[in-house]
């Protein structure tokens, strides 16, 4: 007589079990994990944003003087990140629209936040110097003088981003 070979019922119903419960333990798991490679890119491209305002600034094609904002790094709600440089000697850059000239741009994920302090971080202006402006200037009265950044998300720690 042959013996039969393969699974029964119950070990297959065991085994699917088993697979469900390591996928409902696993899953949070991985969000955590791509929110947390979000947040390494985020940061990243902050700091990148910055280098290049910076640079943008210190460049100061049209010779604005200290009064006035040479860059800006502008956020908008939508998670995209903007460096723009002034448009002229007359005009500073800021983030309001026809604002300067974009440079440079990305983007970060929507389920990110940036801050700065307690408020949503959405423009930041560099005088000719590189030097983050410390006073509302006209074109940049959006912006503040706070150069500590946070970005936050839920399930990890929040990570701190300086503007020097």
């Amino acid at each position: 007589m042959k013996t039969a070979s393969g699974f029964t019922l119950v070990e297959i119903m065991i085994a699917i079990t088993l697979v469900g419960i390591l996928a409902m333990v696993g899953a949070p798991l991985t969000n955590s994990w791509s929110t947390s490679a979000d947040m390494v890119t985020a940061r990243g491209v902050l700091r990148q944003a910055i280098t290049r305002a910076k640079t943008v600034a210190v460049r100061n094609e049209f010779g604005l003087t200290e009064n006035k904002s040479a860059a800006a790094i502008c956020i908008a709600s939508d998670k995209k990140i903007e460096v723009r440089r002034a448009n002229n000697s007359n005009n500073s850059a800021s983030c309001n629209t026809n604002g300067g000239t974009v440079v440079w741009k990305a983007s970060i994920s929507q389920t990110l936040a940036v801050k700065r302090g307690t408020t949503a971080f959405s423009c930041a202006c560099f005088d000719n110097k590189g030097q983050i402006l410390t006073s509302a200037v006209a074109a940049c009265s959006a912006c503040g003088a706070n150069t500590n950044l946070t970005l936050s998300a839920t399930g990890v720690d929040d990570e701190a981003v300086n503007i020097y």
